[in-house]
This record gives structure tokens, C-alpha cells and sequence, in this order.
């Protein structure tokens, strides 16, 4: 049994980090009415554990090292129930007047190990069911509780600024009892997926595709001992696809996914107008708050009359990512200890300044090899060609991952390969160019989001031309 102080409760509920804690009393009260079950285990609606992903679709993106996330989602469910009948009345699987609703809610966690893994943890929770028809047998929970324990596990294989490949591994542990759909005395189920998104200007598009293996029991049985009109479910294939879209100037994103899961045994049972496939899609907005708070709401429907697939279904949640405190303090040593970095030799403002954000380079590297690097280059080549010029002045900016002296180097590293670069292309004696490397000791952002991150690691150039 946990015991928790209530003056330790008191005082931290009044300290500004409120959230951790009442997530903490959650688990406490999950704890509580943890219950065994009847009914369908296909909770289709899962949230993942980390705020970086999309909704239930994964991105290839993982948390930074340090840093976890803290996850809270709330969603109701109408006409979800397969209703399992040899006689004559089949109205309440096909109505789609209001029959049953599930309410169920997702708890979720997320650390970053390093800067390419990441682990979680999902607990699914039934919180309410309604249940109108109770003349039929059907597949409804018999109380309320966690549904199951997910444990996965995150890895990033490899990203540029736009794209990125991942692959996740989940381990989940059922805990419904007497389950027809996986069988008396089932065991956990494993999944392992491959994920890859890409970004195309404001639109992210997102793919999941993997394979699910169930250790399902043997048939169920009813309260009377009788086998029930359901096979355990075997193997399945599960994938999912999002398009998200940034509304430009705004904090807000608009979601939309699909996702689904076909099982090896397609005759679950005879004994209902659905069928043992799933599929379902949603579609909703996404808003980021300055704290690092991300919330999401919305809508979804089943693009199948499948089991536990709901003719309506609304949700709403959100995400808190969190980065720990050792980084904090070392950060704030490190800005105190940076040596000052040279400033440039003219004390006038330059004529004109550019800004190129962090699109010249792969990730943890100085050459210039991204196939973007000319297009984006070609704004201050033009420039260049203007006038005849006095000085161009290279300012190299990092973002917080990685150590400051690390960075300082890198930031370096990058400035000194786009003077040789420019020297080439354009033609201008490396005279007249300087280079600064600042680090990550000028961010334009917060470190803290991947979104600041990336505003950070950035390019500047200060063109001044003979007066």
C-alpha cells in the first residue's frame, strides 16, 4: 500500500508545479478501484505516452534526455458494445440512436533516456459505462477500473530536420478477467512497429505499420458455464496514418488519423453484424501553451461497424513536457562561465541581416550536405551580388542539447564551413569574412520544446557594404 503525507500534499498543491501531484493522487485513486472486467479488450483509442507524437499515431521524434512528459486524456464512447444474439432482435448493434456509452480515460508517461530513446508507460482506465439495453447478451465491462499496464519503448534510427524513422516496442499486460475476446488465463501481448513521418512545409504526414502477438487463453465462459459466442482474437496487424497541418502565425495544429487493426482470424464470431477488423478515424486541434502545456480535443467516428468501434466518439487531453532539473542548473551555469564572444569590428548596424534557420546541416554535423542548403542560400547570395561589400559577419547559434562547450565548438564548426562554402560559390575573399560562434548562449526561444529548439539552431548573417 502507498501512504502519502497530506501536509506533504498540502504543500505542494500550493507550489507552482501542481500538475505532477495531482497526477500522482490519480494513480493513487486507479489504485483504488482497480477492478477485473468482462467485455471487449480492444480499447482502440490510445493516446500515446509522449506530448511529441500526434494523437494516437506515433512520430519519430523522442523526448530529450532528462525530460519526461505527463500525459492526461478523458474520452467517451457511443455505441461501442457488440451485442451477441441467436434470436431475432439485432436493433441495438446497428442503431444509431444512443444505446451504451463507455468513458474511459488514458494516464501517460514518458521519459527521455537519451536523446534518441525514450520510454513509456500507459495505463487505460474505464471510468463509466451505460448500458440502455439489457435484455441481450453483449460484451459491456462489468466494472470500472485500469484496463491494462502498456510499457514501450522508443527508438529514433535516424532524422534530418524534416524526416525521421523510429521503431517502438510495447509490452502490454491485460488485466480483464474472464475476457472472451483474449481468452481464459491470456497472457501480454507484444507489439513492434516501424514509424516514419516527413514534414512538407506546414503539413506533417505520419505512417505506423507493424504486428501485434497475443498469448490468448482458451474460449471463455458465460456466468452459467456455457461457452460463449466468441474465439480469443490471434495475431494482428496494426497500422495508423496522420496528417497534421500548422496553422501558420497561430500555436495551434489541426490532427486527423486513422487507425485499425486487422487480427489472423477474421470469424471472431457469427453471432454479430460486426466485424472482427477495426477501423476508426479522428480529427481534432492541438494547441501549444507557453509552459510547455499542449492540449488536444476532439471528434472521431468508425469508418467500420467493427467490435468496440463507436458510432461517435469525443475526446479531450493533455500533455505537460517537463525537463529535469539537473539540466536546468547546469545550463545556468554554463551561460554564468561562457567566455563573452567577439562582437564585430564595425560599430555601425549592419546594412542588412539574414537569418537562416537550422536547414544547411544533418543533425550533429558541420559539412554542408543538406539538399536544401543552395535554396536556402540563394537569398543571401543575392544580397552579396547588391553591393560591393566591406563585411560579411557569420553568426553560428546552437540549441541546449548537448554540453556548452560542445556546442560552442559546433556552432564553430558550422559558421567556419559556410565561410569556406561561400568563399567557393561566391567568390569573396575570406577577408572579408568573420566568423562568431555564440552557442547556445543567444536563443531566439525556449529549449524546452523541440519546436524553440529548433528556432534556435540557427544561422545568422550581417552584411555590411562600402559606404
Amino acid at each position: 500500500m502507498l501512504l502519502i503525507s497530506v501536509e506533504k500534499i498540502r504543500k505542494k498543491l500550493k507550489s507552482h508545479q501542481k500538475l505532477p501531484f495531482i497526477l500522482c493522487l490519480f494513480i493513487l485513486y486507479t489504485d483504488v478501484v482497480f477492478a477485473n472486467t468482462v467485455g471487449s479488450s480492444l480499447d482502440n483509442f490510445n493516446p500515446t505516452s509522449s506530448g511529441l507524437d500526434y494523437v494516437t499515431v506515433r512520430s519519430s521524434k523522442v523526448l530529450d534526455a532528462g525530460h519526461f512528459s505527463l500525459g492526461l486524456f478523458v474520452d467517451h464512447a457511443v455505441n461501442t458494445i457488440p451485442y451477441f444474439q441467436d434470436q431475432q432482435n439485432t436493433k441495438s448493434d446497428n442503431s444509431k440512436a444512443y444505446n451504451d456509452g463507455t468513458t474511459s480515460m488514458n494516464l501517460n508517461i514518458g521519459v527521455g533516456i537519451t536523446n534518441d530513446w525514450e520510454i513509456g508507460l500507459n495505463l487505460p482506465i474505464v471510468a463509466a459505462q451505460q448500458v440502455s439495453d439489457q435484455d441481450s447478451y453483449h460484451g459491456q465491462f462489468a466494472k470500472t477500473g485500469v484496463m491494462a499496464i502498456s510499457l514501450s519503448t522508443k527508438y529514433n534510427l535516424w532524422h534530418n530536420s524534416s524526416s525521421g524513422l523510429a521503431v517502438v516496442g510495447t509490452l502490454d499486460a491485460n488485466d480483464i478477467k474472464n475476457n472472451p475476446f483474449d481468452g481464459l488465463n491470456s497472457g501480454p501481448s507484444f507489439s513492434a512497429v516501424m514509424v516514419a513521418d516527413t514534414k512538407i512545409s506546414s503539413f506533417t504526414f505520419a505512417g505506423n505499420l507493424g504486428y501485434k502477438f497475443k498469448s490468448t487463453g482458451e474460449a471463455a465462459k458465460t456466468k452459467d458455464s456455457t461457452d460463449t459466442p466468441v474465439q480469443p482474437m490471434q495475431n494482428e496487424i496494426i497500422g495508423s496514418t496522420a496528417v497534421q497541418y500548422s496553422i501558420p502565425n497561430t500555436k495551434m495544429d489541426l490532427v486527423w488519423e486513422v487507425y485499425g487493426e486487422k487480427p489472423q482470424n477474421n470469424d471472431v464470431t457469427n453471432q454479430s453484424s460486426r466485424v472482427s477488423s477495426v477501423m476508426e478515424t479522428i480529427g481534432g486541434i492541438k494547441y501549444h501553451f507557453e509552459n510547455n502545456l499542449i492540449a488536444h480535443a476532439g471528434i472521431g467516428t468508425e469508418l467500420m461497424h467493427s467490435i468496440n468501434t463507436p458510432n461517435y466518439r469525443a475526446y479531450a487531453g493533455v500533455y505537460w513536457i517537463i525537463g529535469s532539473k539537473e539540466e536546468k542548473v547546469v545550463k545556468k551555469e554554463e551561460v554564468k562561465t561562457a567566455l563573452p564572444p567577439p562582437v564585430p569590428p564595425l560599430a555601425r548596424e549592419p546594412d542588412e541581416k539574414i537569418i537562416v534557420q537550422d536547414v544547411l546541416f544533418a543533425f550533429d554535423k558541420s559539412t554542408i550536405s543538406h539538399p536544401a542548403a543552395k535554396k536556402n542560400l540563394k537569398k543571401l547570395g543575392d544580397s552579396l551580388n547588391k553591393k560591393p561589400l566591406e563585411l560579411l559577419v557569420i553568426d553560428g547559434h546552437t540549441c541546449s542539447i548537448g554540453t556548452a562547450e560542445y556546442n560552442m565548438k559546433l556552432s564553430r564548426q558550422r559558421a567556419n564551413a559556410i565561410k569556406n562554402w561561400i568563399v567557393k560559390e561566391y567568390h569573396i575573399p575570406a577577408s572579408k569574412i568573420m566568423i562568431n560562434a555564440y552557442g547556445l548562449t543567444r536563443p531566439l526561444a525556449t529549449n524546452k520544446t523541440p519546436e524553440g529548439r529548433k528556432m534556435n539552431r540557427r544561422t545568422e548573417f550581417k552584411i555590411y557594404y562600402q559606404k
